[in-house]
C-alpha cells in the first residue's frame, strides 16, 4: 500500500498489507506460523495434563475397586464357611433325628409285643 487513505491526505491505515491483498508477508506468516505452533504447543501441554489426570483417577478407581474387591472376597470366603458349617450341623441333627425316630419305632414296636402278651 501507498500510505493513502484513498481521501488524498496521505495518512496511513496501518493496515497489514495481508489484509489488504488477502495474502501474509513473509514475516506475517512466519509470526502466524509461531503462533500456531504455541497454539499447538499449549494444547498438547494441555491435553497431556488432562490425560495425567485422567491416569491418576484411573489409576485410583483401581484401587479403590481392588479394595472393594478384596473385601468382597472376604466376606464370600466367610460366607461359605459359614454354609458349609451350617451344613454340617444339619446333616449331623438330621442324623441324630433319624436314631431317634429308629429307636421310638423299636420301642413301640416292644411295647406293643409286651401289651399283647
Amino acid at each position: 500500500m501507498n500510505g493513502d487513505d484513498g481521501l488524498g491526505n496521505g495518512m496511513d491505515n496501518a493496515v497489514p498489507e495481508s489484509v489488504a491483498n488477502g495474502i501474509p508477508t513473509q514475516s506475517e506468516g512466519i509470526s502466524i506460523t509461531e503462533e500456531r505452533i504455541e497454539a499447538y504447543a499449549r494444547e498438547r501441554d494441555s491435553l497431556r495434563e488432562e490425560v495425567a489426570e485422567l491416569r491418576r483417577s484411573l489409576e485410583e478407581i483401581q484401587v479403590k475397586h481392588e479394595q472393594e474387591l478384596g473385601t468382597v472376597r472376604k466376606q464370600l470366603e466367610d460366607t461359605q464357611g459359614q454354609k458349609d458349617l451350617a451344613e454340617t450341623q444339619y446333616r449331623n441333627l438330621l442324623g441324630k433325628v433319624n436314631t431317634i425316630k429308629s429307636q421310638l419305632g423299636e420301642r413301640l414296636k416292644a411295647d406293643a409285643v409286651w401289651q399283647d402278651s
